[in-house]
Formats: structure tokens, sequence, C-alpha cells
């Protein structure tokens, strides 16, 4: 049986830690409704209570379609995240994204 081309993970740093590794499925088309309910809510379920259980962070990621879409940004606005939005990122600077 041949082996997978790739894998995809989601993971987060931060000067309290790092995330656990979130497996995206193989076949999964990643758009805002998988990014919120597969990658986002466990991760501020697990991930994010267990770093800042005070709340005092603030969410970055990239440019990724998912990340910067509306359902994306009113979610993490709903769950009162503070986070970059998609104008306040730098472009292209390898330094603001650290993972990657």
């Amino acid at each position: 049986m041949p082996h997978p081309k790739g894998v995809m993970v989601w993971m987060g740093i931060s000067d309290n830690g790092v995330t656990k590794p979130w497996f995206v499925q193989p076949v999964a088309k990643i758009n805002s409704e998988y990014y919120v309910q597969q990658i986002l809510k466990p991760f501020l379920k697990d991930d994010y209570c267990r770093l800042y259980p005070n709340g005092d962070a603030v969410f970055q990621q990239d440019s990724a379609p998912s990340h910067a879409s509306r359902v994306t940004q009113k979610f993490l606005t709903d769950q009162q995240v503070q986070f970059l939005r998609p104008q306040q990122w730098m472009p292209n600077s390898p330094d603001a994204a650290p993972c990657d």
C-alpha cells in the first residue's frame, strides 16, 4: 500500500508553550467551516485555555484563505479572542511567521 504524499498539520507556538498538533483529514477541503469546526474550536477548548487561562493572548495566523475569511474572524470575535486581522499582518515576513 503506498504512503500518502503528505500530511497537513496545524500547530501553534507561544511564549507559554506549544499547542498539540492538529492533523487535517487527508481528503479535507480546508474552508472556513472546516477550519473553525475542526481546528479552532478544539484549539480554543484545549490549548488556548491551557496556555492562556486568562485569555491574554493575541492570536496571529497566516494568510490562508480560511484564516482571513469573515466566518473565521466572526468566530474569533464571538469567542472574545484577540487576534490580528488580515490588514494588520506583515506581508511576506518570515520573522512574523516562525512556523513557516
